[in-house]
């Protein structure tokens, strides 16, 4: 297995529930997670996952109070939240999980009933587009919140997280379903999600401060200009944006290309002085970046990437954050140099691929903690798979 670094290594023990809050048959296994959530699996093979996922990081909750009523033909357990009752195995289809017929939750103090498949209309919703989206109306997906006090989270095809910190398909015929049956307590929905897969990350205190990004080609001069322009004005500056013209870039066709890793010495000629100079003036850097379309021979460092990865017929070193050779390669020879410069942070300019989108904010969000000096932080789009764990969004 590949080793990408301390920084990516998984805690397998946080996957593995309490074992007294685990009810197990031939093909099924209920987990009681707390009063108000439960895990559902189901598996023809009878083959169950402890190992966290990339939407689940943790089932180690603190055992909750619950009632067990069971015989050969039904489990029944109940909190101070639900009543769960399910027909086991052989006595109903084989146990496999069915709508309205040998699975039901009950919400206490309700009408409500929560079954497998359930179509939950009453979802509030969550959108996961953009403000500049403005063609057409704008699509909600599932949200947690529901007027019926109840919400379920399939996991199946979430894939699953590797010791080493990558990742792998799972086996998508098995049912891995999370129900929270909170009623009316948001709150303690939301911490119990939190709980699950992860709590938000705490901001650095520049980002909270006032921001500044243009799409425009700074350079010395003119970025000087702009940072004496907020002083003279007695406007407070945190943080400068700078877009995809910082680096070097590739003209194909008629359209120049948004990768690239290497300062552009026509616009920027120290690059390490203009950083020391911003930081002197209490004012963090991030920078534009998208290694999606892979890296190019421009780059200052492409001759020590060649000695990792090949290139194709182009020349170009395709992009695939599925391999760990790319990603080492990727953080250690390209990432790694701006940061030394003294890069604060970076805006992840991709929006092509969610399942892309979050291995990246995964890759860099865990990058940022090798030295333990800054707290992660990035500017990315909502790959919608706990983005809360990436903050900040870009809208």
């Amino acid at each position: 297995m590949y080793d990408l670094g301390e920084q990516f290594r998984v805690d397998y023990t946080k996957g593995i529930p309490d074992s007294s809050c685990v009810f197990q048959g031939q093909n099924y296994r209920i987990t009681i997670l707390s009063e108000q959530l439960i895990r559902l699996e189901f598996s023809q093979e009878g083959k169950f996952e402890d190992r966290p996922t990339e939407l689940v990081w943790n089932r180690r909750f603190p055992k909750p109070n619950f009632q067990v009523n069971e015989d050969q033909f039904i489990l029944e357990i109940s909190t101070t939240n639900f009543k769960l009752s399910y027909v086991k195995g052989k006595h109903f289809d084989g146990g496999k999980f069915n709508p309205t017929k040998n699975l039901k939750i009950y919400l206490n103090g309700t009408d409500k009933v929560w079954y497998f498949n359930h179509p939950e209309i009453r979802n509030y919703g969550a959108s996961d587009a953009m403000e500049e989206n403005t063609t057409g109306k704008i699509k909600f997906t599932k949200g947690l919140y529901s007027i019926d006090g109840f919400v379920s989270i399939d996991d199946t095809k979430s894939n699953i997280l590797l010791e080493n910190g990558q990742t792998e398909a799972r086996d998508t015929k098995s049912i891995d379903t999370y129900v929270f049956l909170y009623g009316r307590d948001f709150a303690s929905c939301l911490r119990d999600y939190y709980t699950l897969t992860g709590y938000p990350a705490l901001l650095p205190r520049y980002a909270l401060g006032t921001w500044w990004s243009k799409n425009t080609a700074y350079d010395d001069a003119s970025l000087k200009k702009l940072v004496d322009d907020f002083i003279d004005n007695d406007i407070p500056l945190s943080v400068l944006l700078l877009d995809k013209d910082w680096h070097k870039r590739v003209m194909e066709g008629k359209n120049h290309l948004k990768t690239g890793f290497t300062f552009d010495n026509d616009y920027f000629k120290a690059p390490a002085e203009m950083i020391k100079y911003l930081h002197a003036k209490g004012i963090r850097l991030g920078l534009n970046i998208n290694p999606t379309e892979g890296i190019y021979p421009i780059e200052e460092n492409y001759d020590k990437m060649i000695q990792y990865l090949p290139p194709n017929e182009k020349g170009v070193i395709p992009f695939n954050v599925y391999d760990p050779k790319f990603v080492d390669a990727y953080l250690k020879i390209l990432i790694h140099p701006l940061d030394n410069l003294g890069v604060d942070f970076y805006f992840i300019d991709y929006n092509s691929s969610s399942e892309i989108l979050n291995q990246l904010k995964y890759y860099h969000s865990f990058d940022m903690k090798r030295d333990n000096v800054r707290r992660p932080m990035m500017l990315g789009y909502n790959s919608s798979l706990a983005p809360h764990r990436y903050p900040v969004l870009y809208s």
